[in-house]
């Protein structure tokens, strides 16, 4: 027969058809698993994304991601303000550690009346997610009268917690495991 015939290594055609199912079989069952196993280890980015606020002439929008967990931890935060057709009004990037928060202001010129603004931030974590617990606080400042005026408030559970997320402050939260 065809399958009795010895190639110039020496085997016979089955044995290499042999050899070829039994990797197939064990490539089968083994990437599966390892394709599992990246996913129940992934990153966890927690997104949130606020409603519009108004914020008036002369005035600045200030978003600022404060770390007040484990001083070993690090995140990647971006943030963007949007206006309300959805157009770009800032961006800022950055490393978010105990010692080091990110923030992003963004003012009003005079003359353009108010202006109605959302922000949207993403946290990645780096090192020691489990202990992390990032605060997120908007705030309107008033620069003619030198006031502060908070617009919001929320603190981000850690991922190791329950997954419960409670009252958002007006925040819409989402985690996103990659």
């Amino acid at each position: 027969m065809w399958n009795d015939q010895k190639s110039s290594q020496g085997q016979t055609r089955s044995a290499r058809a042999r050899r070829w199912l039994a990797v197939s079989v064990l490539a089968g069952a083994l990437l599966p698993a390892l394709g599992t196993a990246q996913t129940s280890s992934g990153t966890t980015v927690t997104v949130l994304k606020s409603g519009l606020h108004s914020i008036f002439e002369g005035h600045t929008l200030l978003l600022t991601v404060t770390e007040v967990g484990s001083t070993t931890s690090t995140s990647t935060v971006t943030i963007e303000f949007l206006d309300a057709l959805d157009q770009r009004r800032g961006f800022a990037s950055g490393t978010l550690k105990r010692a080091r928060h990110v923030q992003l202001p963004v003012a009003i010129p005079a003359g353009a009346g108010y202006q109605r603004l959302r922000a949207i931030v993403k946290i990645t974590p780096l090192t020691n997610a489990a202990a992390s617990e990032p605060i997120v606080g908007l705030e309107d400042l008033d620069i003619t009268s030198l006031q502060v005026i908070p617009k919001a408030l929320f603190s981000i559970e850690p991922t190791g917690g329950s997954g419960v997320e409670g009252d958002c402050g007006g925040w819409q939260v989402n985690r996103l495991t990659l």
